[in-house]
């Protein structure tokens, strides 16, 4: 397989420098060497910005054990989605309680903040309606 895509780039190459631009491609672009850069310009930041996207999502490369955890794990995007997508259907989010009686999709830290549910956190409002900090004083992590 990684042969193959040596051979793939090659071939490619060779028909990039024996043929010419197809018509709508000589219509489309602008034929410069500013134009050149600015395309390769273009094509690195979109190489980039994929390359951000595959480190924050794989968990296969990077492991969570060595580098800290992905990014949707470390903002718990998957469980926000569940909170948005329930709170649509009507469920009440400040009071809801998972299986272990603590909050199912928001809790409070103890310095106040919001978080997202899940038993990390025995410190928070169960009955709350709205969102907002409270004073908490001293409490452990």
């Amino acid at each position: 397989m990684y042969q193959q895509n040596h051979l793939i780039c090659i071939l490619g190459g060779i028909w990039h420098i024996l043929t010419k631009p197809f018509a709508w491609a000589r219509r489309a672009l602008v034929w410069s060497g500013e134009a050149y850069l600015s395309y390769s310009l273009a094509a690195l930041a979109v190489f980039g910005f994929i390359a951000c996207c595959f480190v924050w999502f794989n968990n296969t490369a990077y492991p969570s054990e060595f580098y800290g955890p992905t990014g949707p794990e470390a903002s718990q995007a998957q469980a926000f989605t569940f909170l948005v997508r329930d709170q649509r259907l009507g469920a009440n989010v400040g009071s809801a309680q998972g299986p272990t009686g603590l909050g199912k999709y928001l809790m409070r830290s103890p310095t106040g903040e919001v978080i997202f549910g899940g038993p990390k956190y025995f410190d928070f409002y169960i009955f709350s309606t709205t969102i907002l900090p409270y004073p908490v004083s001293n409490l452990p992590i």
